[in-house]
C-alpha cells in the first residue's frame, strides 16, 4: 500500500492492526515455552555478566559477582556454582590455561614437589624476576636474561663503589662421599692443580677448560660440586668412566655478590644471631684492606627473620649497640681459626635438609615449617671476583641459602640498595673486569651448539636452493675439515670461537691475582681490531716492514702477548679501527725500560695486533686510559 492510500484509508488500517491476545497466545504457547526454556538453560557461550547492559559491564564483573546489579546477583552465583561443579573434575587444557590461573603469582610455588632438577623450570626467585626482567628459557630453566632498566654505566658504578647481586640458583649440584678415592678422582677429572687435603673444609673455586666454572665445597661427610647446567651430562660421563657415581641434589639457592660494600650490605640486610662466631668474622673482614680479603674460605652464619613475606624497609635503623674495639688486621691467617670444621659441616647439613621440598604437598604446609623455623642457616663463601687485581671490583661472595628461603633472602638483599643483575649484565661486568674466556664465553658457545641443532636442516635447504654462482665456498668456512652444519654450530663466528678455545688456548695468558692490569685504547692505522685480539711488541725487522705495508702476513705466531682486546669491531674513517683492552703492568714496565724507541712523543706506544684465527698483523697506536 502506498503512502497516499495509507493517508486516506486510516480507518481500514486500524481495524486491520487490532489483535486478540488470548487467541494469539493459545496458538503460540508451544513456541513461547520453548523460547523461555532456552533463556533459562545454561549456555557456555553467554554468561550472566554478558546479559548486563553495556554501560554496566565493568572489569570487576568478570570475576566478582557482587559488583553486579542486585537483580543479577542470584543468577550469577547460581551459574558460578554450577560451573564449579561441572568443571571441577574434568577440565580441558584450554580451561586450565585461563587468564585468571596464569595471573596467579603464588601458583608457581604451590606444589613444592616439582621443585627439583628435571621437573620444574622455575627458580624460587622467578616471581620477583618476571616482573622486572625479560625471562628466557635456557638449559631447561627460566632465567632473567635482560633487565628492564637499560643503563649499563650504573652497573660499573655499583660494582666498584657499592654492591651487586646475581642469582646462580640454576647451577647443578652434585654430591659425593668425602673419602680419599673420591678426592683423588675430583682432582683427576676436574683437572685441579691444587691438592685437596684430608681435612680441608674450605671452598675451592675454579674455571676449568673442560667443564667451565666449577665450585667445590667440602665438609666432613660429603663433597658438593656446583656445575653449570651445560656441563651436566659431560661431568656425569667423566665420573662414570672412573666408576664414581654422582648424586644429583635438590636445588639450592646460590647468590653471587660483587662490590666494595657487599659485606656491609649483608650486615645491613639480615638480623644475625650475635652469638655465632661467623658474624664476628664477617665484621672483621670489613676492617681488612681489599687486597687482604680472604679467598677460598667459608663462613657459617645464622639469621633471624620475623616476617618472611614483608622485608624490613631500607630506612630501618637498628638500635646502636656498644661496639667493641676491633684491631685492624693486616693478615688473615689466624682469622678463621675460630670457626671449627664441625660448625661448617653442621651448617651445610642444615641447608641441605631445609632445601628438600619433596615432603611438602603444597605451599601452605611449607609455610608452616618456615614460620616455625626461628633461625635460618647460611653459608658465605668468599671469592676473588673475576679481575686480575684485588683492588678492582674488590672482593665478592657466594651466598648459599636453603631453597625454601631463597625468595625471602633475595628480597632482603635487594631492598638494602644492592643492585640485581641479569645474565647479559653479568657477562658485561665479567668482560669489564678483565676475564676474557671463562666462564661466560664457554657457556654461551655450548648453548649455541645446542640450539643450532634445530636449524641444521634449514641451513642445508638454503645452501641447496642457491644457484652455483652464489653458493658459498664451504671449504673456506671449514674448521678441521668439517662444514658448519655438520658441527651443529649456529654460525661462522661461533665456529671461530670454538677454534679459539681449542687451538689457541696456549697463547691465552692465564689470569693471575698477582698480575695487575691497565686499561688502554688501541687505534689501528689500517684494519679493525676485533674482540679477543692479541697485542704484541714489534721488533726492528717488523718496523722496517711496516714502513712499506700496513698489513703483514706472518707464518709463525708470536707467543709473547702483552695484552688483549676486550671490546673491538669499532670502525673509524679511512679503513682504521678502534678497540679497548687491557695490558699487564709488568709488560708495560718492560716497554718503558727496554723499548723506549716505541714510545711516541705524546706518550703513546707503537704496537701491533693480530685478530684471532688470522695470520695478518696490523700496526696500531696504544694509549692508556685513566
Amino acid at each position: 500500500m502506498s503512502y497516499t492510500e495509507r493517508r486516506y484509508h486510516k480507518d481500514i488500517l486500524k481495524t486491520n492492526t487490532t489483535l486478540n491476545v488470548g487467541e494469539l497466545t493459545t496458538s503460540r504457547i508451544e513456541e513461547i515455552k520453548k523460547f523461555t526454556d532456552q533463556l533459562n538453560a545454561y549456555s557456555g557461550n553467554r554468561t550472566v555478566h554478558q546479559a548486563v547492559p553495556r554501560h554496566l559491564r565493568r572489569r570487576q564483573a568478570s570475576h566478582f559477582c557482587h559488583v553486579l546489579p542486585h537483580r543479577f546477583i542470584a543468577n550469577a552465583l547460581r551459574e558460578k556454582k554450577k560451573n564449579e561443579k561441572e568443571m571441577k573434575d574434568n577440565k580441558t587444557a584450554a580451561q586450565k590455561m585461563q587468564k585468571k590461573i596464569r595471573r596467579s603469582r603464588r601458583s608457581l610455588r604451590r606444589n613444592f614437589k616439582e621443585y627439583s632438577w628435571g621437573k620444574s623450570q622455575y627458580l624460587m626467585t622467578h616471581t620477583w624476576h618476571a616482573k622486572r626482567c625479560h625471562m628466557k628459557e635456557m638449559w631447561g630453566v627460566k632465567i632473567a636474561n635482560e633487565r628492564n632498566d637499560k643503563g649499563l654505566r650504573v652497573l660499573l658504578n655499583a660494582a666498584e663503589k657499592r654492591s651487586v647481586v646475581y642469582d646462580q640458583s640454576y647451577y647443578v649440584e652434585y654430591e659425593l662421599e668425602n673419602n680419599q678415592y673420591n678426592r683423588e678422582t675430583c682432582i683427576k677429572v676436574l683437572q685441579l692443580n691444587e691438592i685437596i687435603n684430608k681435612n680441608e673444609w674450605r671452598i675451592w673455586i675454579a674455571n676449568t677448560t673442560k667443564f667451565g666454572p666449577i665450585k667445590l665445597l667440602l665438609n666432613e661427610k660429603r663433597i658438593v660440586i656446583f656445575v653449570h647446567p651445560v656441563s651436566k651430562t659431560d661431568i656425569m660421563e667423566a665420573f662414570d668412566k672412573e666408576k664414581v657415581q654422582l648424586k644429583l641434589m635438590q636445588r639450592l639457592g646460590v647468590f653471587e655478590l660483587i662490590g666494595n660494600n657487599c659485606h656491609r650490605s649483608l650486615l645491613n640486610s639480615f638480623d644475625f644471631v650475635e652469638e655465632e662466631k661467623g658474624v664476628e668474622v664477617l665484621r672483621r673482614i670489613c676492617e681488612l684492606p681489599p687486597e687482604n680479603t680472604p679467598n677460598g674460605s667459608i663462613i657459617p652464619l645464622k639469621i633471624k627473620i620475623a616476617d618472611i613475606n614483608n622485608p624490613i624497609s631500607q630506612f630501618y635503623s637498628k638500635p646502636d649497640k656498644q661496639k667493641e674495639s676491633i684491631t685492624k688486621l693486616t693478615t688473615h691467617k689466624d682469622l678463621f681459626n675460630v670457626i671449627s670444621t664441625e660448625l661448617v659441616s653442621q651448617t651445610l647439613e642444615q641447608i641441605i635438609n631445609l632445601s628438600d621440598v619433596s615432603s611438602f604437598n603444597n605451599y601452605l604446609e611449607a609455610r608452616k615449617v618456615i614460620l616455625e623455623q626461628k633461625e635460618i642457616p647460611l653459608l658465605l663463601m668468599t671469592n676473588k671476583v673475576n679481575a686480575s687485581d684485588g683492588s678492582h671490583f674488590s672482593s665478592g661472595y657466594f651466598l648459599i641459602v636453603p631453597s625454601l628461603f631463597a625468595l625471602t633472602c633475595w628480597r632482603r638483599i635487594v631492598w638494602h640498595c644492592v643492585l640485581p643483575l641479569a645474565l647479559s649484565e653479568r657477562k658485561y661486568l665479567t668482560y669489564e673486569a678483565g676475564l676474557m674466556t671463562y666462564p661466560d664465553d664457554y657457556v654461551d658457545i655450548e648453548y649455541s651448539q645446542q640450539i643450532s641443532e634445530e636449524q641444521k636442516g634449514i641451513l642445508i635447504k638454503q645452501a641447496n636452493m642457491k644457484p652455483k654462482s652464489k653458493k658459498m665456498n664451504i671449504q673456506m668456512f671449514s674448521v678441521q675439515n668439517q662444514i658448519p652444519w655438520e658441527m651443529n654450530w649456529k654460525g661462522f663466528k661461533v665456529i671461530r670461537r670454538k677454534e679459539f678455545i681449542q687451538n689457541e688456548q696456549k697463547f691465552h695468558l692465564i689470569q693471575d691475582s698477582q698480575n695487575k692490569i691497565i686499561r688502554f685504547e688501541l687505534i689501528s692505522i689500517n684494519g679493525t681490531p676485533e674482540r679477543f685480539a692479541y697485542v704484541h711488541i714489534p721488533d726492528q725487522q717488523l718496523l722496517n716492514e711496516f714502513k712499506t705495508s700496513c698489513c703483514i702476513k706472518i707464518d709463525q705466531l708470536d707467543e709473547n702477548v702483552i695484552g688483549r682486546i676486550i671490546k673491538g669491531g669499532y670502525s673509524l674513517k679511512r679503513g682504521s679501527g678502534y678497540g679497548i683492552g687491557f695490558i699487564y703492568l709488568n709488560k708495560y714496565n718492560e716497554i718503558t725500560k727496554d723499548h723506549k724507541d716505541l714510545i711516541l712523543t705524546n706518550g703513546n706506544i707503537l704496537v701491533y695486533y693480530r685478530n684471532a684465527f688470522s695470520k695478518h698483523i696490523h700496526l696500531g697506536i696504544l694509549s692508556l686510559l685513566p
